[in-house]
């Protein structure tokens, strides 16, 4: 197919890409033609503002295959080679919005919108994307600063079926643990008395209500994920099996305020914290309970031993145990699952 493009020295290409970048056709392949390059057109492009960036010619780009291909591939003709690694192979889709991971701002500036008009193409359904800053505050709540797309202020995520309400940069949110929360689920039986110390917007609490007879308390500091919680809550009415019972306060006041010795399952999904609240987990665990604790650790070995050595420290051992990689961290580090049925010592 004959298309129009704008002819630009390569080396010239990087400091005119932010001014062009709306106007790539990516549906086709640029044409490199020694040290020049051949940018498709959109059919709408104002023509006449961009000649002066560059010679506008009729040329015959190769159209990609997109089914094949991901966001980095498609944009890696236009990055500098130094920069690729900087463009991020995966990324988040919480219903109608991408959460790209932390980028820089000199990436975000040279290849934001690109990057941005790349995942729409992909994803038709997106309304707007977001780039991931740093997590601050008492919430651990993720800052987003939006690249593409009109701000949202909380989009509808769905996972196994069930709806979740989500208030963008409010709250925390994680699709990758969508199979996480299926292996707890399967842990419960009907009856079981449940707690979900560190809820969120009640990933576990959500997926155990709907599939168990059994009672679920969540609990979390975060107003925001609480409130999200008893919407999703009300959203899934007609779903549930379970009573769910929404707190939000810190989880170190729960045995103030919850009966002792009551909880068959207690889920801790705080991986940065989590060994700091087994004291509390424990005067509400009911005997022969069983304790998910979340951490991070190099391997098995390491996380297994890090909950022994408070368990002990405490009077109790691992007993049982199952032990579960649960999420990639960092390099060499890892979330892991340490699930033991508690015993005294």
């Amino acid at each position: 197919m004959t298309k129009k493009c704008l002819v630009i020295n390569a080396e010239y290409l990087y400091k005119v890409l932010p001014n062009i970048a709306e106007y790539i056709d990516l549906l086709y392949e640029p044409i490199i033609n020694n040290h020049l390059i051949l940018v498709p057109l959109e059919d709408n492009s104002p023509l006449e503002k961009l000649k002066a960036l560059g010679n506008i010619t009729s040329c015959t780009p190769r159209k990609r295959y997109l089914k094949k291909l991901k966001a980095r591939d498609i944009v890696k003709p236009y990055v500098k080679n130094s920069d690729l690694t900087h463009i991020p192979s995966s990324y988040e889709i919480i219903g109608d919005v991408i959460l790209l991971p932390p980028l820089s701002n000199s990436i975000l500036r040279l290849y934001g919108v690109l990057l941005a008009k790349t995942l729409k193409m992909l994803h038709p359904r997106i309304k707007a994307v977001y780039v991931r800053m740093g997590t601050e505050g008492e919430y651990r709540i993720r800052e987003l600063r939006l690249v593409w797309g009109e701000p949202k202020q909380y989009t509808l995520y769905r996972e196994h079926g069930i709806t979740f309400y989500v208030l963008l940069g409010k709250v925390y949110v994680n699709p990758s643990l969508s199979t996480e929360h299926v292996r707890i689920t399967e842990l419960v039986n009907d009856g079981d008395r449940v707690l979900d110390m560190f809820a969120g917007i009640g990933g576990f609490s959500l997926n155990i209500a709907t599939r168990k007879k059994a009672l679920v308390v969540a609990v979390d500091i975060n107003p925001w994920a609480t409130a999200c919680l008893l919407r999703s809550i009300y959203m899934n009415r007609r779903r549930l099996k379970a009573e769910i019972i929404a707190l939000n306060c810190d989880a170190k006041i729960l045995p103030l305020i919850l009966k002792h010795k009551s909880f068959n399952h207690i889920i801790m999904n705080l991986p940065h914290k989590s060994l700091g609240f087994i004291r509390e987990a424990l005067e509400l665990l009911s005997e022969n309970g069983y304790l998910h604790i979340y951490l991070i650790a190099r391997d098995m070995e390491e996380a297994l031993g890090k909950v022994e050595e408070k368990l002990t420290s405490l009077g109790y051992i691992c007993n049982n145990s199952n032990i579960v990689k649960v999420l990639d961290y960092a390099p060499y580090k890892y979330v892991f699952r340490v699930t033991c049925n508690v015993k005294a010592l």
